[in-house]
């Protein structure tokens, strides 16, 4: 077998899908400075991401396959093709000290959205970095924003509120207060809930998309530290969030049933699901697919690299003069 030939045939095994996923955990991980998945049980981790720098808001284009972040200490948005290690595009460069956080992406308008807490701002471009805008809204402190695409509102905290209003930002009113910190957001769109984390209460709220039906008290409370980042899972009706600890848990949107899927995974931050994967050759193998057809693929290869290329030619790899 040509090495060319053998490359080729190697890289294809570590390009296989995890066809057991249907869907997908991922957090941005501003310690190490990367973007990392797993299956909604915590199980079979991998990197999809690294080389980051502190990445602290996470948004994934499921239409286009490509996830991005924001990376708070070096003010980049960057963004990357929902595969594992593929090539990081900077979409956005912001001033220096913008201390971007939270992301939402909004594919049916090719817009991408961030938040730029020290700058006070809320900001977006196109997917590819062009057209970028600062929202007019009124200031605040901002940590997150979360898109609404099919009733066209925008979704964002401030301070001690919750916000909503035009995809431009427009029409902007508080519609959820009394709140301690809400810091990151989550929408259950099927089911028309608001879910966020309380940063300063340690617990996950809830109410209606318009701000109706503020559960008091929380239907998730008492947890025993700050959480961060949050996502709603329309598979198993789970909401997941992160810890400044660095545990991933999840629970029933009720509050029943929590569990910690991972333990201190030091330096999470925001948290995504990417729904239906199964089959799709997005995302390559971790660890047990690839690789194990990678060493079935190098087991056949060296044995046929054993073997004269044509019986009718003389094998002179070793020496052999034998026909």
């Amino acid at each position: 077998m040509r090495p060319s030939l053998f490359r080729s045939l190697a890289f294809a095994a570590l390009a296989l899908p995890c066809a057991a996923n249907a869907e997908l955990l991922c957090w941005s991980n501003d310690r190490d400075g990367k973007i990392e998945c797993a299956n909604p049980d915590g199980s079979e981790r991998f990197d999809l991401a690294w080389g980051l720098g502190k990445s602290q808001g996470l948004a994934v284009d499921n239409a286009g396959l490509v996830v991005f972040w924001s990376e708070h200490d070096a003010d980049h948005v960057m963004s990357s093709p929902l595969s594992v290690g593929a090539p990081k595009t900077l979409v956005a460069q912001l001033p220096v000290g913008s201390g971007l956080r939270g992301m939402a992406v909004a594919p049916s308008i090719g817009k991408v959205y961030w938040v730029a807490e020290t700058a006070a701002k809320i900001q977006r471009a196109n997917l590819d970095g062009t057209g970028l805008e600062d929202l007019a809204i009124p200031t605040g402190t901002f940590f997150d924003v979360e898109i609404d695409e099919s009733a066209g509102k925008l979704y964002w905290t401030n301070g001690t509120q919750i916000w909503r209003g035009e995809l431009d930002g427009t029409s902007a009113s508080p519609i959820i207060s009394g709140t301690s910190e809400p810091y990151y957001l989550a929408l259950d769109l099927a089911g028309g809930k608001i879910y966020w984390t309380d940063f300063a209460a340690n617990e996950i709220g809830r109410a209606n998309l318009d701000g109706s039906d503020h559960e008091v008290p929380a239907p998730i409370n008492g947890l025993l530290d700050r959480p961060l980042g949050i996502a709603f899972n329309p598979a198993d009706q789970k909401v997941y969030w992160t810890l400044d600890g660095g545990d991933i848990q999840r629970a029933n949107v009720d509050g029943t049933g929590l569990e910690t899927i991972l333990q201190n995974a030091l330096g999470t931050w925001d948290v995504a699901i990417i729904p239906g994967l199964a089959g799709s050759g997005v995302i390559p193998a971790s660890s047990e697919w690839g690789l194990a057809i990678l060493g079935l693929i190098i087991l056949v290869a060296g044995t046929l690299m054993t073997l004269p290329l044509d019986p009718r030619v003389p094998d002179r790899r070793m020496g052999s003069a034998s026909a």
